[in-house]
């Protein structure tokens, strides 16, 4: 019981890991984006 406990813990926690790079990556490409968009303006 306890092994199956810390196996579907660990597949949670390396899940969100993977969510969370995909976000930041996201995150990046979105405020690359803005710069570009900012220095066009300028």
């Amino acid at each position: 019981m306890n092994m199956d406990i810390v196996v579907i813990r660990l597949i949670m926690r390396t899940k969100v890991m993977q969510k969370m790079q995909k976000t930041k990556a996201f995150g990046k490409e979105k405020s690359s984006m803005l710069v570009d968009e900012r220095e066009k303006l300028s």
